[in-house]
């Protein structure tokens, strides 16, 4: 309890329950709590929560459920088309003090699917992508996601050749307290992404927008599974990098072709709601 207290605290409690019951008994000696979470910053060019609809993400092609997804028109956005992705559309949403950087990546529709993405993905270099892209006006659609995953990382380091560190007769953390029978049972990482509007009320840009001609306005519309990642601009280093499969569970439905696909409504109007939630998130770099 107090160690999930302290994480709550020191996340500004958006990580309330790192360690389930059980998993740190009297035989611990030592716990070592790894926990990020990222929320609170402003975008550089913010959403206007007036402008969220309630319209259709489409989880594959023949299932859709409606969510709130974020709008913005006619804005210039960082963008860019990866060849090595098969054309998979690319923007940048930087966050104010532009340090950071949201990027999304938005596969081609009938490219394979997300599996068949993620193996390009993971051969190709970010920067042959990030560094030719340029200034677009773009029409964004991009759908709202608290994100949260807790991951067991003791499989993971043992297959990347940390055994010995796993191993009761072969560790060797002597170095703590001089004592050689100390060995580590598990590591635990829990990771949080808030995406949102950016804050209450950021619509100062609204009476600022330019009529634009629809050829030259780019559409981006993450209405289908994406890859998304954070980036810190000055080092490189990704801070985070997911998956968004599926919109998070909830006040959230799952339609049928028959229903209402699109509505500017903020209340979807349905009573029934589905678990939909479905996420896969990392901390890391390429």
């Amino acid at each position: 309890k107090y160690i999930n207290d302290w994480t709550a605290k020191k996340t500004n409690h958006t990580i309330k329950d790192l360690l389930d019951a059980g998993e740190n008994t009297a035989q611990s000696v030592l716990v070592i709590v790894n926990a990020i979470y990222f929320t609170g910053y402003r975008w550089s060019v913010p959403f206007d929560v007036k402008r969220t609809i309630i319209a259709p993400f489409f989880v594959s092609e023949s299932r859709k459920i409606l969510t709130r997804m974020m709008t913005l028109k006619y804005k210039p956005f960082r963008y860019g088309e990866c060849f090595r992705l098969k054309d998979a559309k690319v923007i940048e949403f930087a966050y104010a003090g532009d340090k950071v950087s949201m990027y999304v990546f938005l596969p081609t529709i009938n490219e394979g699917g997300m599996s068949l993405f993620l193996q390009r993905f993971r051969t190709f270099r970010l920067d042959d992508c990030i560094t030719k892209m340029h200034n677009v006006d773009i029409d964004v659609v991009l759908p709202k996601f608290r994100l949260t995953e807790k991951t067991k990382l003791k499989g993971v380091l043992t297959s990347m050749g940390m055994q010995n560190l796993f191993d009761d007769t072969a560790a060797d953390l002597s170095g703590i307290d001089g004592r050689r029978n100390l060995v580590v049972s598990d590591v635990f990482h829990q990771a949080y992404v808030d995406v949102n509007e950016g804050s209450t009320g950021a619509t100062s840009d609204i009476t600022n927008e330019q009529d634009a001609s629809d050829s030259l306005v780019v559409p981006f519309r993450a209405d289908h599974p994406f890859v998304f990642l954070i980036r810190d601009k000055t080092t490189g280093i990704i801070l985070f990098m997911g998956v968004f499969n599926s919109p998070e569970e909830e006040g959230l439905v799952e339609v049928k072709d028959s229903d209402d696909a699109y509505t500017d409504d903020n209340n979807c109007g349905v009573d029934n709601v589905r678990k939909a939630g479905q996420l896969s998130l990392w901390m890391g770099g390429l």
